[in-house]
């Protein structure tokens, strides 16, 4: 959570605030549109690494599924509307590399991390 990246490909800027919201904008506008805010339920991890995300009810309806891949983010994000009000933002993040399905449930806040087991010495 915190983390947001601006992008501006297009006629469109996007603003994909990690686990909170994702936001569609034009500059110098008051054009602005929620494409959906994180459902943690959602987020899964490939076998691969790479984490997927879920952001739901947008405005209008408007949803997002987002997918980050393990690598550097220099090479930004990519937006994708495959269908009206349905969109697909692909990143690429050291977060990504290496991470299993456990690790993002911890990372998710949907596991909590095993208790210690207690030793007691006589």
């Amino acid at each position: 959570k915190g983390t947001c990246k601006v992008s501006t490909p297009s006629y469109w800027s996007y603003k994909v605030c990690f686990r909170e919201e994702i936001t569609q904008f034009r500059q110098n506008s008051d054009a602005a549109f929620s494409l959906g805010t994180h459902d943690p339920q959602q987020e899964r991890v490939l076998e691969n690494g790479t984490l997927i995300q879920a952001y739901v009810n947008g405005t209008g309806g408007r949803e997002t599924t987002v997918v980050v891949d393990c690598g550097a983010f220099a090479s930004g994000m990519v937006v994708l509307e495959p269908t009206l009000m349905n969109y697909v933002i692909r990143v690429k993040s050291v977060v990504a590399c290496g991470l299993s399905q456990e690790e993002a449930q911890l990372m998710n806040g949907n596991v909590r991390p095993p208790t210690p087991a207690r030793t007691e010495v006589a």
